[in-house]
């Protein structure tokens, strides 16, 4: 199978049809409801099977959440490609898989994207942040709390003209495991 993108439309299977009604008056939406049930070549694990953080002693896992922020910062900051690889890799599998793309993303395809994207850094910093933990206590991150990045990931790396940022949201995969980046 080609990547979604290169793919013709008779390339498309087709798995759910819906009739519509036909609008007589001028309408901004119409919402319409249905289900259908669609077999995927795959299971995503994700988060699903990680540990309930919320019953973790909060300052304890906003420490740990704050150290492995400072430590992904770090490898921003010092541009190390292949350290930010070992953090994202599982993750952009899944990705790439959930988005049914025939070539699975290796080491060296993601180390050429994020060379890409820290040539244009200029400065890595961690701002300042609340923990925040989400997915039924599943997942945890620090966000900005407050001013004009509200929400944003506290790592961000100035590229001259603008900001990026680098949110990351984390889950124990087992108890006492260290956090991992959700896959």
């Amino acid at each position: 199978m080609e990547e979604y993108y290169k793919m013709k439309f008779a390339d498309f299977k087709e798995v759910f049809r819906m009739k519509l009604p036909k609008v007589t008056v001028d309408v901004p939406y119409i919402e319409l409801k249905g289900e259908f049930e669609a077999m995927v070549p795959y299971e995503l694990e994700g988060w699903s099977k990680g540990m309930d953080l919320s019953k973790e002693d909060p300052k304890k896992l906003e420490e740990e959440v704050l150290g492995r922020m400072k430590e992904i910062a770090s490898l921003y900051q010092n541009k190390d490609i292949e350290g930010l690889v070992r953090e994202q890799y599982k993750r952009m599998q899944e990705v790439d898989q959930s988005y049914y793309f025939n070539t699975k993303k290796n080491s060296e395809e993601l180390l050429v994207e994020l060379q890409e994207s820290l040539n244009e850094s200029k400065k890595t910093e961690l701002l300042e942040g609340k923990m925040k933990l989400m997915a039924n206590g599943k997942l945890v991150t620090i966000l900005v709390d407050k001013g004009v990045f509200f929400n944003e990931g506290i790592i961000r790396t100035d590229i001259g003209d603008s900001y990026a940022f680098y949110p990351q949201y984390f889950y124990r995969p087992s108890l006492g495991a260290k956090l991992e980046i959700i896959r």
